[in-house]
C-alpha cells in the first residue's frame, strides 16, 4: 500500500505477542482506548522507558503509583502542591526539606506535632550558632536544661518552685 489509505471498521495486527508494529511515522491524532478504565500502556513485565509530558497530568480511579528502585525526583520552578486529605512520607533514610527561601509548616487546624510518635528519638532545631525565634509563649512540661547562658528580659521574672538551688548566690543589680 502507497500513498493515502483510509481503512474503515475494526483492525487486528498480528496474533501473538511475538508479532510487533513499528511506527515510522508521527501520531497525529488522540491515542484513546474504547472504554476507560479497559485497557493498560505498558503491562508489570513490559514497562515503558522514559514518559516525555507537556501539560498536565490527569490521573483519576486507583490506586495509583510512581515507583522507582531509588529515587522520585519531582523538579519544578514553580510550586509543588500536594493537596487531599492525608500525606505521609515513610521511608527508611533521611527526609530533608531544603529551599533557598523561607520554609513554613503551617496548619489551619489542630495541632504540629514534631518528634512525637515514638519516646527517646532526640528533636533538634537549629545549627549549633543558629538562633531559634519562639513567636509566642513557650510551654515545657519535662525538664530543661540550658548549656549556654540564660538572658531573661521583661519586667516581671516568677519562680515558682518548691525547692530553689542556687550555686552562685551572688546577684548583681
Amino acid at each position: 500500500l502507497s500513498g493515502d489509505a483510509v481503512i474503515n471498521g475494526n483492525l487486528t495486527f498480528g496474533d501473538a505477542d511475538t508479532d510487533s508494529v513499528s511506527f515510522g511515522a508521527d501520531i497525529t491524532s488522540d491515542l484513546v482506548p474504547n472504554a476507560s478504565d479497559s485497557h493498560n500502556l505498558g503491562s508489570e513485565d513490559k514497562k515503558w522507558d522514559t514518559l516525555f509530558l507537556s501539560g498536565s497530568l490527569s490521573a483519576s480511579g486507583g490506586p495509583h503509583r510512581i515507583e522507582s528502585a531509588t529515587t522520585i525526583d519531582l523538579d519544578a520552578e514553580g510550586a509543588l502542591t500536594l493537596d487531599g486529605g492525608s500525606i505521609t512520607i515513610d521511608g527508611t533514610s533521611t527526609f530533608s526539606l531544603d529551599v533557598a527561601g523561607n520554609t513554613n509548616i503551617d496548619t489551619s487546624t489542630g495541632t504540629i506535632s514534631v518528634g512525637t510518635a515514638n519516646s527517646g528519638i532526640a528533636v533538634n532545631i537549629g545549627h549549633s550558632t543558629s538562633e531559634v525565634t519562639i513567636g509566642d509563649n513557650l510551654s515545657v512540661t519535662g525538664n530543661a536544661t540550658i548549656t549556654g547562658n540564660l538572658d531573661v528580659n521583661g519586667t516581671l521574672t516568677t519562680i515558682d518552685t518548691a525547692n530553689l538551688s542556687v550555686k552562685d548566690q551572688l546577684i548583681f543589680a
